[in-house]
C-alpha cells in the first residue's frame, strides 16, 4: 500500500514521520495493523486538516484474532488464542472479538469537526459506515455483476445461532435450581464474537429469508480525531476454525458469488484505486 488516500490530497507515506513511533517506518512494514492505527490516529491529531481524512483497505497477512478494547481483560480469550497457536491483539476501538480469515478491513481516521463525516460517536459512526457501504455497493455491482446490495441496519439484533444447541440464555438454571455452568460459559464465548450481534448501521445482506450481518466496525473518539476500524467478510472463512468464540456466519461471495473466492489483494487494490478516484472527482 503506497499511499493514505483523503478528500483532494494524498500524504506520501515518506512523509509520516510525525511520531517518534513512525519515524523511518512505513504503513506496509507495521506487523500490527492496530499499532499502525494508533500510531496513524497520532499524527492526524497534530497534521489533519479539518477537510482531510485517512481512509484505506487492507487485509491480515494470516489468520489472526483482534480483540476489542473492552475486551482487553478477557483472559480466557487471550489464553485460548495463545493455547492454539492464533495470533490476537487488542484494537484501539470498541466491539468484539474479530477472526481476520477471508475478510478485508478498513481504517478511517477524521477530525470530530470534519464537516462531512465529524459529529458524535453515533452520528460519525453512521456517517463512516454509510460511505463505505455506498463505495462497496457500487464496486460489486459495477464490477461483479452482484444484484443485491448491503444495507445499513436500522436497530440491534442478533444475526447468528449460537454453537452451543441447548443455549437458551445467560442465567439459564438447571432442574436442581442451579446455574447451568456449561451453557452459560459457551454464552460468554460465542457472544463475544463481533458477528454474533447487529448494531445500527452496521452492514447486513438478505439471503434465503433471512439477514446476515457481513460488516461491522467499531470506533475510538481522540482528543479531537476519531479512529474508525471495520472488518468486512468477503470469502468463505476456514471450515475448521479451532476457536470457540467462532460462528456460523455468511460470506458475501457465499451470498453474491456462488461460493468462489476473490483474490484480496486484487479487490483490495481496486477498492483504494475507486477511493482515489472519488476523492479527485
Amino acid at each position: 500500500m503506497k499511499v493514505l488516500y483523503k478528500i483532494l490530497a494524498i500524504i506520501p507515506l515518506n512523509k509520516i514521520t510525525a511520531t517518534k513511533k513512525m519515524q523511518k517506518t512505513e504503513l506496509q512494514t507495521f506487523p500490527n495493523p492496530m499499532f499502525r492505527d494508533l500510531c496513524l490516529l497520532e499524527f492526524a491529531e497534530d497534521h489533519l486538516n479539518p477537510d482531510e481524512f485517512i481512509f484505506f483497505f487492507y487485509t491480515w497477512d494470516k489468520l489472526s484474532v483482534s480483540l476489542g478494547r473492552s475486551q482487553r481483560k478477557s483472559q480466557y480469550l487471550i489464553q485460548e488464542c495463545i493455547l492454539k497457536d492464533t495470533p490476537v491483539t487488542i484494537r484501539p476501538s470498541g466491539g468484539k472479538a474479530v477472526i481476520h480469515d477471508g475478510d478485508i478491513c478498513f481504517t478511517f481516521i477524521a477530525r470530530q469537526s470534519h464537516k462531512h463525516f465529524g459529529g458524535n460517536l453515533q452520528e460519525s459512526y453512521t456517517k463512516v459506515s454509510d460511505y463505505i457501504l455506498n463505495i462497496l455497493n457500487e464496486h460489486f455491482t459495477q464490477n461483479l455483476g452482484w444484484e443485491s446490495d448491503i444495507e445499513a441496519s436500522n436497530h440491534t439484533r442478533v444475526t447468528t445461532k449460537l454453537k452451543s444447541p441447548q443455549f437458551q440464555q445467560d442465567n439459564e438454571i438447571n432442574t436442581t435450581g442451579e446455574l447451568n455452568k456449561s451453557t452459560t460459559e459457551q454464552a460468554r464465548t460465542d457472544n463475544q464474537n463481533c458477528f454474533s450481534q447487529t448494531t445500527r448501521s452496521e452492514g447486513i445482506i438478505q439471503h434465503q429469508g433471512g439477514n446476515h450481518k457481513v460488516l461491522g466496525s467499531a470506533q475510538m473518539m481522540y482528543a479531537s480525531c476519531f479512529l474508525q476500524q471495520g472488518s468486512i467478510l468477503i470469502n468463505n472463512k476456514n471450515p475448521h476454525s479451532k476457536l470457540s468464540f467462532d460462528i456460523p456466519s455468511m460470506s458475501m461471495t457465499e451470498v453474491f458469488n456462488s461460493g468462489r473466492n476473490l483474490n484480496l489483494d486484487n479487490l483490495i487494490k481496486a477498492l483504494n484505486k475507486k477511493s482515489q478516484n472519488l476523492f479527485n472527482t
